[in-house]
């Protein structure tokens, strides 16, 4: 049997290997446990005092991390996925511009109706839909600054496993949770839309990414926190769709402004300091 690529969950992978959503779980955890095992290799007074905290200790620690996770997926897919703010970051706001164009939801004002690529259905709308495999490392090391520290101060709270636990589960969670949103709708939304018990929940589901391929500056949130966007909530950037945007339904340009948020503080304000921003970047260009 041909074993998948390091991309487990692209189309392609997803197509030919039945399996892919374990491959890539197997894949998270690994580089988990390598983690753990550095930490406990190079730190091991301070990895035996985390261990010693407890499992509720670890779950806690691992709950309160997951919710701030909640907040940094928000900020990072509003403001460096979705606007280059940061220069060396580039590379991420292009690939999910590039995701965002080849899966739009449009309207066609002669028509009156949805013009939706949003299905990946094929290879070539697939392109850029996922992080690349090596994604957890970076955010492995972006968080370390943080959790260091907090670590040698209070070494009784198990941040390091808690902590660095949660971002797996936070990327596992947004790359399967993002997978799912693109599935074809016919096949398997569709069924689960008409389920008499939890339909109404899976149309607030599809609805909520479909708004976000509508209109970019509502329902950031694609983990959130276990699947509940707490972020978009908070700060006022929930939308859902009167109708489902499926292509060709009726629909108009006014149904996109609908979706468009008036965000609460501190978002309002961090939107014109990084449109600011960006049109200081444009003119040194």
């Amino acid at each position: 049997m041909r074993l998948p690529t390091l991309n487990f969950l692209s189309f392609e992978s997803r197509t030919r290997h039945p399996a892919a959503l374990l491959w890539f779980a197997a894949f998270i955890a690994l580089q988990l446990l390598a983690v753990f095992a550095l930490v406990r290799y190079f730190f091991r007074s301070t990895w035996d005092q985390q261990v010693s905290s407890g499992i509720g200790a670890i779950v806690l620690t691992g709950l309160v991390c997951s919710l701030l996770l909640c907040f940094a997926e928000y900020f990072f897919h509003r403001y460096l996925l979705h606007i280059e703010t940061v220069r060396f970051l580039r590379a991420f706001c292009t690939s999910h511009l590039t995701h965002h164009k080849l899966t739009s939801i449009g309207f066609d004002d002669g028509t009156k109706t949805v013009r939706s690529k949003y299905p990946i259905c094929d290879v070539a709308r697939d392109d850029k839909a996922t992080f690349p495999p090596w994604g957890l490392i970076p955010a492995f090391a972006a968080f370390t600054p943080f959790f260091a520290p907090f670590a040698f101060s209070f070494p009784h709270i198990p941040i390091l496993i808690g902590g660095y636990a949660a971002i797996a589960i936070a990327l596992f969670l947004y790359e399967t949770v993002h997978v799912a949103h693109h599935l074809p709708y016919d096949a398997w939304w569709k069924p689960k839309l008409n389920n008499r018990t939890f339909g109404r929940v899976w149309r607030a589901a599809y609805g909520f990414h479909q708004a976000h391929h509508a209109n970019y500056r509502c329902n950031l949130n694609v983990a959130g926190f276990f699947g509940i966007p707490v972020a978009d909530l908070l700060f006022g950037t929930y939308k859902q769709p009167d109708e489902l945007l499926l292509d060709g339904a009726p629909a108009t340009k006014e149904d996109a402004r609908k979706l468009t948020p008036q965000p609460r503080w501190p978002v309002g304000w961090l939107d014109r300091v990084v449109f600011k921003r960006r049109r200081w970047m444009s003119k040194r260009n």
